[in-house]
């Protein structure tokens, strides 16, 4: 399944494109004013996994960020958060 990914705080510091490009995520861009970065998963281990890899380049061998999961009509969005 494709999901819509970003951080919950839009002014967060590691909200860059080298950041989602590390994650794998790809930058989608539906118009010429609005684009988002996508990323594909097919289970709960690999958002599992993600998440590991998210924490690890962001805050070393500590876990911080967790993912918030959205599901509204259409796409699922991934939100990253490190502030609940």
């Amino acid at each position: 399944m494709k999901f819509d990914i970003d951080f919950n705080h839009f002014d967060d510091k590691n909200n860059t494109r080298e950041f989602y490009e590390f994650i794998g995520a790809k930058w989608t861009n539906l118009n010429p004013d609005y684009g988002y970065y996508e990323i594909e998963l097919n289970s709960f281990e690999e958002l599992a996994e993600l998440m590991k890899k998210i924490n690890q380049k962001i805050l070393g061998k500590k876990f911080g960020y967790s993912a918030v999961v959205n599901f509204e009509a259409g796409m699922g969005t991934i939100y990253l958060d490190d502030k609940c």
